[in-house]
C-alpha cells in the first residue's frame, strides 16, 4: 500500500462479502443490546474460556451480548461444545465457512454485532468485572463521545488473574482525558483492547484493513478518531492483554509491524500535521529508538535500518530522551483537559 492510500476511506466489509458465516448459537430473535463484545477466535479453546469468562462476569451493567466468531472451518466443534454448556443467551456463535484472515474476523464481528457500542476482545484477552459499567457510566455524562478506551495490563497466567480481578481497586470515580492528534501519534491509543467503538462509525469508515497488518489496528484507531473526534482516555486498567501468546510477541511480526507503523505514521503526519518535518524528525527518532531495543539480531537490525529508515544512524540516548521530553510537553495541554466521573 502506498502512503498516500492508508487513510483513503474502503469498504473492507466487501473483501469477504462472499464468504458465509453459520449461526450456530444464539437467539433468533432480533435484539438491540447497548453494547456488543465482539470475540474473533481461532484454534484456541482454552484461553477462549478465558475470554468468554470475563466478558459473562460483567457487573451492574447487563444490556450487552457476547459474539464470538469462528475462523475454524474444520469439523472441530471443541467451541461449540463448550458454549452451549454455559447455557447463556447473551452468547451468538457464527462460524465461518472459510478461513476469512485475522482482520477478515475482525470485521465480520463488527458486522454480525447488534450493538451500538462494539468492543473487539482478542480469544486470549481478558476484561474486568467492572469494565462495561464504568466505561458505559462515562459514555451516559459524553453524549458527543464516539471512542472511550481503557488502560491495559499485561500478563502471563489467566487463571490466577482472573481470581484476582474482583479485588482490583477501580474506583467509580475515574479520571479521563480527551484524545488529540499528538496523543494519537505519539502515545498508546489503540482500540485492539479495552476500546468501545460506536458500530456505526466502524461501517462507515470501511472497518480494519488487513493490507495493513500487523498494524491494522494503529491505522484504524487514527482513521477513526480523525474523521470522527470524540475520543478519550480512561486512566484505569480495565482490561488486560496477554504478552505470552501474542503474535506480535514474534520478531517477525514486529518488524513487519515496524515498517507499517513507519508508513502508517508518515501517512497520518501528512494529513493531520500537514507534513511537518519537525514532527516527522521526532517520530522518526522515537521510531528507531524502538526497533533499536527490540531488535537482537545485529545483522538485522542494519538491514532494516538501510530498508525502513533509509541509513540513517541510530539516535542516541540523549537525544531520545530530549524528544520524548518534547513530546511529552505537546501532549500535556491536552492532558490537562481532564475530567472526574
Amino acid at each position: 500500500m502506498q502512503q498516500s492510500e492508508v487513510f483513503t476511506i474502503r469498504n473492507n466489509f466487501l473483501k469477504t462479502d462472499n464468504i458465509k458465516s453459520k449461526k450456530l448459537l444464539g437467539v433468533t430473535e432480533e435484539r438491540k443490546p447497548m453494547v456488543s463484545i465482539v470475540i474473533p477466535t481461532y484454534n484456541r479453546v482454552n484461553t477462549l474460556k478465558n475470554a468468554v469468562t470475563t466478558a459473562l462476569k460483567q457487573e451492574d451493567f447487563f444490556d450487552y451480548e457476547i459474539v464470538v466468531v469462528d475462523n475454524d472451518n474444520s469439523e472441530n466443534n471443541d467451541v461449540l461444545q463448550f458454549l452451549e454448556g454455559i447455557k447463556s443467551d447473551r452468547i451468538s456463535y457464527y462460524k465461518n465457512e472459510e478461513n476469512i484472515g485475522m482482520v477478515g474476523n475482525w470485521n465480520r464481528g463488527v458486522f454480525l454485532s447488534q450493538g451500538k457500542w462494539v468492543t473487539i476482545l482478542c480469544d486470549d484477552d481478558l476484561l474486568h468485572p467492572k469494565f462495561l459499567k464504568i466505561m458505559m457510566g462515562i459514555i451516559d455524562k459524553n453524549i458527543n463521545l464516539n471512542f472511550l478506551l481503557s488502560r491495559y495490563q499485561l500478563f502471563s497466567h489467566a487463571a490466577d488473574l482472573i481470581q484476582k480481578s474482583d479485588e482490583i481497586d477501580v474506583a467509580i470515580e475515574t479520571l479521563c482525558h480527551s484524545v488529540n492528534k499528538y496523543e494519537l501519534l505519539f502515545g498508546n491509543v489503540n482500540c485492539c483492547i479495552g476500546a468501545l467503538l460506536k458500530k456505526e462509525n466502524v461501517l462507515k469508515i470501511g472497518g480494519f484493513s488487513d493490507e495493513l497488518y500487523p498494524s491494522y489496528d494503529h491505522a484504524f484507531t487514527k482513521l477513526y478518531i480523525s474523521e470522527f473526534g470524540g475520543g478519550m482516555v480512561v486512566e484505569k486498567k480495565l482490561a488486560y492483554y496477554n504478552k505470552s501468546l501474542n503474535t506480535s510477541s514474534d520478531q517477525n511480526v514486529r518488524l513487519k509491524s515496524i515498517e507499517k507503523d513507519h508508513l502508517i505514521s508518515k501517512s497520518f503526519i501528512k494529513k493531520e500535521f500537514n507534513n511537518s518535518l519537525i514532527i516527522k524528525r521526532m517520530h522518526e527518532t522515537l521510531l528507531m529508538n524502538y526497533f533499536k531495543q527490540i531488535i537482537v539480531d545485529g545483522k538485522m537490525k542494519d538491514e532494516l535500518r538501510m530498508h525502513v529508515f533509509k541509513g540513517k544512524q541510530y539516535p542516541s540516548i540523549l537525544k531520545v530522551k530530549i524528544i520524548n521530553k518534547i513530546a511529552s510537553f505537546l501532549m500535556e495541554p491536552f492532558a490537562k483537559n481532564r475530567s472526574v466521573f
